[in-house]
């Protein structure tokens, strides 16, 4: 893929709305609650009839993926994933709705073009009424971190796929089957550790910033800013590279104003939920 259509593909997002036409964003998602409840699948792009609910899908389409040997289900990594497929807001609390997807699902949404994504938006909106029908939408969890002494810091991605951008710490939220037990601040802890070497004791809060869309690809990134007790010393120094399991990271970037933010957003890569965050910080922010 050319490098202009990448830089394209990476640099724009989608807020997300509830049903009730709420941008799910800073503002509105002020000490609300967060819930997961059942939701629809993926529709397969090649027609073939099949059920959107997540027991069919279990049924139909991962249990023989996984019987032919082509998905794992968390023997070495486990495959499956949750799907967004929207969201509400009731009695003080966003309820995500989650179906069921898989990672090789969603390497095929990653690896189309734009034109091609575009036009299963079209397709989608068409026959569903949803532009999204016929994405995986894999449910992730993102975000930056806030010192002790007010700097933030976001890194430079060192994998393949994304190495050069701007990104947050980020991974997907792990599938269950008994939605009670999804534990998002789990998740965003266990990233924490392996990418930045830090424990959860030093998590002093994480407040949701954004709920964000890859405007192409369709995944979704719950994305927090979180404020740690570490000192900007900590991510200064090599003691986060040596406490860190993963090298998702070439290195972090210390952002110190909202005057820095604004410049880098003028000019910088960045991963969809990175931009997401940046661009809803404010000057008290850094206060």
């Amino acid at each position: 893929m050319p490098a202009s259509k990448i830089m394209k593909f990476h640099n724009g997002y989608e807020v997300e709305k509830s049903v009730e036409g709420i941008s799910l964003v800073r503002q509105n998602l002020r000490d609300i609650d967060l819930t997961f409840l059942s939701g629809l699948c993926d529709v397969n792009p090649s027609g073939s009839e099949l059920s959107r609910e997540r027991e069919d899908y279990i049924k139909k389409v991962l249990n023989p993926l996984f019987a032919e040997g082509k998905i794992d289900t968390g023997v070495r990594f486990d495959d499956r994933k949750l799907r967004f497929s929207g969201a509400r807001i009731k009695d003080g609390t966003l309820e995500i709705l989650t179906g069921i997807t898989y990672y090789q699902r969603f390497k095929q949404d990653y690896q189309r073009d734009e034109t091609e994504s575009m036009a299963l938006q079209e397709l989608g909106k068409k026959n569903f009424g949803d532009k999204y029908a016929y994405f995986s939408r894999p449910l992730g969890v993102s975000a930056a971190f806030l010192t002790s002494d007010k700097s933030l810091f976001v890194g430079e991605r060192n994998n393949d796929d994304d190495h050069g951008q701007i990104g947050l710490v980020s991974g997907y939220i792990d599938y269950r089957e008994n939605l009670q037990e999804i534990s998002v601040m789990e998740n965003l802890s266990r990233e924490a550790n392996e990418e930045l070497g830090m424990s959860s004791s030093t998590i002093d809060a994480a407040e949701m910033i954004g709920v964000f869309t890859h405007p192409f690809r369709g995944d979704v990134d719950i994305t927090y800013l979180v404020t740690t007790s570490h000192s900007r010393d900590y991510f200064l120094s090599n003691m986060w590279r040596k406490n860190a399991k993963d090298r998702e990271h070439k290195q972090l970037i210390e952002i110190c104003s909202y005057k820095q933010i604004q410049k880098m957003l003028s000019i910088g890569n960045f991963q969809y939920p990175a931009r997401g965050l940046l661009e809803n910080l404010v000057p008290n922010d850094f206060d």
